[in-house]
């Protein structure tokens, strides 16, 4: 299942369904713009967790 979460498709999926809706910051105050720069300085640890 968290193969499934973690998978690359699926983050950048839920990251446009997000900015579309123009989410707002979540419990981790976190915006969009900021997660955009995580997420691709994570990827290869969610690589290394899907194995």
């Amino acid at each position: 299942m968290i193969e499934q979460v973690l998978h690359p498709r699926n983050l950048e999926r839920a990251l446009r369904q997000v900015m579309v809706n123009k989410g707002s910051a979540g419990i981790d105050g976190m915006r969009t713009d900021q997660l955009v720069k995580y997420l691709e300085t994570q990827k290869p640890i969610a690589g290394r967790c899907q194995r």
